[in-house]
């Protein structure tokens, strides 16, 4: 979805993102179409960041790198991850994969007691224990 900024007098209002519904005294903001907007000073926001290794690195704060006034363009400082964030990261992605693999023992068991009932049912019908 496309992204916008509020442009008052060349400078930057408010930084990038979705047009809200409402705004001011108009409703429907997020309707308009781009030259309406335009006219009362939004404009579009293109990203230009690169993509990121998440393992390594994460996105900093904005930097413009052009304004006018038919749209922003926009990247992200990219910052390199502390030993401290890496190492969190990597505990992270192995706790995430335990609980994966436990997750999916659980499934693959219950999907195994269903079957076994199934078959059970099947081969001998309604099976009613009373005590």
């Amino acid at each position: 979805m496309k992204k916008y900024c509020l442009i008052k007098a060349g400078k930057i209002i408010e930084e990038p993102r979705l047009l809200p519904k409402t705004w001011k005294n108009i409703s429907g903001l997020n309707l308009l179409s781009d030259v309406q907007l335009k006219n009362i000073g939004w404009i579009e926001a293109i990203d230009t960041t690169r993509v990121i290794d998440k393992e390594t690195e994460k996105v900093g704060p904005l930097v413009f790198s052009s304004v006018d006034e038919n749209a922003a363009s926009f990247t992200r400082e990219i910052i390199s991850l502390s030993k401290k964030e890496k190492d969190d990261t990597m505990v992270e992605k192995r706790i995430s994969a335990i609980i994966d693999r436990e997750t999916n023992a659980r499934r693959e068991s219950a999907i195994a007691e269903l079957k076994a009932e199934e078959e059970i049912s099947s081969n001998y019908g309604a099976i009613s224990i009373t005590k």
